[in-house]
């Protein structure tokens, strides 16, 4: 097993134990499939003065993830530790950097958030649960191209159009992707 040149506080390590868990788990419950979706968690640990976040690593199957593999990046987008993180970890930092309310992100490739997504639909009134968003619907995010290529570009103006957005009214239905959600960690 590999070991941290950082010294992570431990609340931060067993945030990362956090992380592999429940990749694991949104594998097993069919919100993720394979290595595809990301979670991260705002970090006590700062490196070089930086603040800092964990984020899943790209391409390792959670079944194969350990605690160790999980990346350390710091707020300027520099991998401090870790495998090569998940190719949207500049959602995640420009989340945290726009929301410093917020210490944790799940995206999903949720079938059903996916397809409204792709779609272009946004989420009806079927659930009391959808007023959590501050309105009847969960509508889609918009403002981008209906078929936005993912590139380290896109995602810029995914968490450009995100970082507008006001806290009582948090919409994490991004079309073209699905679903950002800030659990409690």
């Amino acid at each position: 097993m590999a070991t941290r040149s950082v010294s992570l506080s431990g609340t931060d390590k067993e945030k990362a134990s956090q992380i592999v868990e429940a990749s694991q788990r949104l594998v097993s419950i069919g919100m993720n499939r394979g290595s595809c979706g990301n979670i991260s968690a705002r970090c006590e640990t700062t490196f070089k003065g930086s603040d800092s976040f964990l984020v899943t690593p790209s391409g390792i199957d959670p079944e194969k993830m350990t605690p160790e593999s999980i990346c350390l990046m710091n707020m300027s987008g520099e991998t401090v530790e870790g495998s090569k993180p998940s190719s949207e970890w500049r959602m995640h930092r420009d989340i945290y950097d726009a929301r410093p309310e917020i210490h944790a992100i799940v995206h999903t490739h949720s079938p059903f958030a996916t397809t409204l997504a792709c779609m272009q639909l946004e989420v009806p009134p079927f659930h009391y649960m959808i007023a959590v968003t501050g309105g009847n619907t969960i509508p889609l995010k918009t403002g981008m191209p209906a078929c936005l290529p993912i590139t380290a570009c896109s995602h810029w103006v995914i968490t450009s159009n995100m970082r507008w957005q006001s806290p009582s009214k948090w919409n994490p239905y991004v079309n073209n992707t699905g679903a950002y959600c800030k659990p409690a960690i």
